[in-house]
C-alpha cells in the first residue's frame, strides 16, 4: 500500500476537523483529565490547542443552549485555553446563560400562570 501524499493527509484532516461535532466534544465534556486535550489533536490531527479550541467553540455554538452552556464552562475552567480563546468561550457561555436564565424565567412565570388559574 502506498503512502499518502503531503496534500491527501492534510485533504483527509480537514474532512475530519468538519466532521467533528457536539457529540465527540460531549464525549469529553464527562469527567476526565487534561490528556483529553492530547487525544483530540491526535484523533482529529489539530496542530495547535488554539485550533482545536477555535473549532470546538464553533460547534458548541451549533448545540442546543441547554447542553452547550455547561460545555462552555468545563471548556473555561478545566482546559488551559489562550487569551483569545478564553475571552471567546467566555462571551459565548455569557449569552446562552443569558439565553437559558430567560427561558427560566419564562417558564417559572407560565408555572405561576398555571397556579393561579387553578
Amino acid at each position: 500500500m502506498m503512502a499518502k501524499s503531503q496534500k491527501q493527509r492534510d485533504i483527509d484532516s480537514a474532512e475530519k476537523k468538519k466532521v467533528m461535532g457536539a457529540e465527540e466534544f460531549r464525549l469529553t465534556t464527562h469527567p476526565g483529565t487534561r490528556s483529553d486535550i492530547d487525544v483530540l489533536l491526535e484523533r482529529f490531527e489539530f496542530t495547535t490547542k488554539d485550533e482545536m479550541f477555535s473549532t470546538i467553540i464553533r460547534n458548541l455554538v451549533a448545540m442546543p443552549k441547554d447542553q452547550a452552556a455547561p460545555a462552555f464552562g468545563y471548556l473555561r475552567h478545566d482546559y488551559e485555553l489562550s487569551e483569545k480563546w478564553r475571552k471567546k468561550a467566555d462571551r459565548e457561555a455569557n449569552k446562552l446563560r443569558a439565553l437559558a436564565g430567560q427561558l427560566s424565567q419564562d417558564e417559572q412565570e407560565d408555572e405561576a400562570d398555571d397556579a393561579a388559574n387553578e
